[in-house]
């Protein structure tokens, strides 16, 4: 479950980034489909695809705090470049009863497609643990 968390993760991130002022961020309203990969050391990547409706008016504040909390995440995000065509971000998050991770986030988005790199970093203790998550998105049409 965890691992689904991180891959879900970096979608709600992006659309998180997109309703939090970073206006710029040229993303149709319309159906999405997303695939990410996430790897994780000693772990064999795992590959999801969903689907988002994005909406004018979508409250992704309010569905990337339920999928945290879900998770066992707080997070706080802040961008970090912002135009019509790229979105990054850094990430400081906490896992309740595990520790602390850091991250970055960047999403480009061109037209019918767009993709994005997650990458985090946890100490446990003492050990490096670094997770990954590369996504792509493409434009399905008008929400259901």
């Amino acid at each position: 479950m965890k691992q689904s968390i991180i891959g879900r993760f970096s979608i709600l991130a992006v659309l998180f980034l997109t309703s939090q002022g970073a206006a710029a961020l040229d993303l149709k309203v319309g159906k999405w489909s997303f695939t990410s990969t996430t790897a994780m050391p000693m772990m064999a990547p795992m590959v999801e695809t969903t689907e988002e409706c994005i909406a004018e008016g979508y409250d992704a504040l309010a569905e990337i705090k339920n999928g945290l909390v879900e998770g066992g995440m707080q997070c706080d995000v802040s961008v970090t470049v912002d135009t019509a065509t790229e979105l990054n971000g850094s990430l400081s998050c906490e896992i309740l009863g595990a520790g602390n991770m850091e991250g970055t986030l960047k999403f480009v988005a061109q037209g019918d497609t767009a993709s994005s790199s997650l990458l985090m970093s946890m100490d446990m203790g003492g050990q490096a643990l670094n997770i990954s998550s590369e996504s792509t998105a493409r434009y399905i049409g008008a929400c259901d």
